[in-house]
């Protein structure tokens, strides 16, 4: 039983620390006035549902999905129809559920 207890405790710690817990990415671009500094996960939740490709890019595309834009937390998610060149930051998802498009989510500042 104690062997069992111990398993349990540890694969629950592990599966806490590795996807469901905070995660720390720091951002790596100097450029302080375009690119959010110190940890890019400050103030989102859930964490664990993004894999970041890059701390900070500047991309250029169509907005769409306006319409309610402000979410119940005060933030701001929109899709983005990304130019050719931009493309390499989409993955499976975007591509399956939100139609080869970008989701944007922008925290406004000092809302963390």
């Amino acid at each position: 039983m104690v062997i069992i207890a111990i398993i349990l405790s540890t694969g629950g710690i592990y599966l806490y620390e590795r996807v469901l817990g905070p995660q720390t990415v720091i951002q790596t671009n100097p450029d302080k006035v375009n690119c959010r500094q110190g940890n890019i996960f400050d103030g989102v939740t859930r964490q664990a549902r993004f894999t970041v490709l890059s701390t900070c890019e500047r991309v250029v595309g169509i907005v769409y999905n306006m319409k309610g834009t402000k979410e119940p937390d005060g933030d701001y998610q929109f899709n983005l129809a990304l130019e050719s060149q931009y493309k390499k930051l989409l993955n499976y998802v975007n591509n399956n559920r939100v139609n080869g498009m970008l989701v944007i989510e922008i925290i406004p500042k000092g809302s963390n």
